[in-house]
């Protein structure tokens, strides 16, 4: 079977869903409460926001969607994250504010000339075939087009194998930061690689 990387169609939110669940190991569950799954249709199907499908690419091996990246330029990112914070207190509420600033102080957040990856994920089916590797060379062809000089993105710390695979595709360690959320903590290590 032979890996294909396609952009992302409207009709295939659930697979955005579920892999977007996956890379977030807890952290959007925690973050969106019982509305995950509502939120990230919601924000996938809508165009011009950092979750939406036009900033998606999933990686199909034969006729299967395996996995998938969410990733972007600086551009992309400075135009519509504002209006990704309006679109998420629209859909958790006003009272979501304080925990919105809380995650975009500490992770996220990515300069000029960068490319940043914000979810990565491939379903344990399709595990060790080479997808991730493959999304992460579609993302630095990406950023070479962008013009983008580094492509970033921030990993929970206790993901030794999300490290470890960004540590073989050249990333560097950048910095560390917490993020609390109720009585959940969360660790994230920030790791970028020059392009």
């Amino acid at each position: 079977m032979d890996l294909a990387i396609t952009p992302a169609r409207i009709e295939e939110a659930q697979h955005f869903v579920e892999l977007a669940l996956m890379s977030g190991r807890g952290f959007l569950e925690v973050l969106f409460e019982d509305q995950s799954r509502k939120i990230l249709e919601a924000l996938y199907i809508e165009k011009g926001n950092l979750f939406s499908h036009e900033c998606c690419m999933f990686a199909k091996f034969g006729n299967h969607i395996a996995g998938m990246v969410l990733a972007y330029p600086y551009e992309y990112s400075a135009k519509f994250r504002l209006r990704t914070g309006f679109l998420l207190i629209k859909e958790m509420g006003i009272s979501s504010v304080l925990r919105l600033l809380s995650v975009d102080r500490a992770i996220g957040k990515h300069g000029k000339n960068e490319f940043y990856i914000s979810n990565l994920a491939v379903y344990p089916d399709f595990r060790n075939k080479g997808l991730a590797r493959g999304l992460l060379q579609y993302c630095f062809e990406a950023a070479k087009r962008a013009l983008s000089t580094k492509v970033t993105l921030d990993v929970e710390e206790e993901n030794e194998v999300a490290i470890k695979l960004y540590t073989k595709m050249g990333f560097q360690f950048e910095r560390k930061s917490t993020i609390k959320l109720g009585k959940n903590i969360f660790h994230f290590v920030r790791m970028s690689k020059p392009i």
